[in-house]
């Protein structure tokens, strides 16, 4: 299967939403304005289909350049599917699932409709300030059980884990609808990862815990209603760090396809944004 819930995307990304590479020297053309609704619906979509996920995924870079990393890794799917495509179905699953193609770009597309987010929530604050959303009690109790009972599993089992303990003590007094449901996914995410020690414990764990933590947080921000700039920033941060191994999976397995044409490899987009140039100062005399 190819998306990974998600339906097939257009294979090339507008002007807006996978800006080229610069290169050096050369003025970049402006960006068109606006995306086509199709595309903006078929980000949101994507974006939707991916929520639980995000929630959970650990955060990646604050510095990185999302639109140019969802931009290149859009231009890989629309390899896949166009010039590369009958080449990829020889390929049996066992060597490389082309779920990856659909899951790289639920991601990117998730991505910019994350950068869309942030830009109308920026907006919409200065036209009518901050808004509060209501959630309902019984919900969150269940979210706060559901959270207590996870991080005492994980601090008491592998609280001597660097790691777990520096990502436990971020969770420590966040508040918010997000800062909630991010928190009780990521919780979740961590005690699947380790769900055959923690199943051993017969004091707290119990079956379907974790899935619990991905479905109340998922409810909570769906609840949220309208999303802050703030919260659509961490979201999008969450996402970058789903994007790198779809990319290198899919980029690794296309320049195998096509090393008999060294130029095609050549062309296949990286992650790796490329650094411009400055010109040289005149000398003085």
């Amino acid at each position: 299967m190819d998306p990974v819930g998600t339906p097939a995307m257009t294979p090339a990304p507008t002007a807006t939403d996978a800006p080229q590479a610069s290169t050096p020297d050369v003025a970049a053309a402006p960006a068109e304005p606006t995306s086509p609704p199709e595309a903006v619906e078929a980000a949101r979509v994507a974006f939707e289909g991916l929520l639980g996920r995000l929630l959970g995924a650990q955060a990646g870079s604050a510095t990185a350049d999302a639109d140019y990393l969802a931009g290149r890794a859009l231009e890989l799917v629309a390899i896949a599917r166009g010039a590369a495509a009958a080449k990829l179905q020889l390929v049996p699953d066992a060597l490389f699932s082309a779920a990856t193609i659909g899951e790289l770009e639920a991601v990117a597309l998730s991505i910019q409709h994350l950068g869309r987010l942030q830009r109308s929530a920026s907006e919409a604050a200065k036209d009518e300030g901050p808004r509060g959303s209501v959630i309902a009690d019984k919900l969150l109790e269940e979210a706060e059980g559901v959270r207590a009972t996870l991080h005492k599993l994980l601090d008491y089992h592998f609280g001597d884990d660097a790691t777990v303990a520096a990502e436990l003590a971020e969770f420590r007094g966040r508040r918010g609808a997000l800062r909630i449901a991010v928190t009780l996914a990521r919780l979740g995410a961590m005690a699947k990862e380790r769900e055959g020690f923690l199943a051993k414990d017969t004091k707290y764990w119990r079956e379907g815990l974790s899935a619990d933590a991905e479905r109340i947080a998922a409810e909570i921000q769906a609840s949220a209603g309208a999303i802050s700039d703030k919260d659509a920033k961490e979201l999008e941060r969450r996402a970058l760090s789903l994007i790198e191994a779809p990319f290198a999976d899919l980029r690794a397995t296309l320049a195998w396809l096509l090393r008999a044409d060294a130029t095609a490899v050549d062309a296949l987009p990286t992650l790796k944004k490329p650094s411009v140039r400055k010109k040289a100062e005149p000398a003085s005399a």
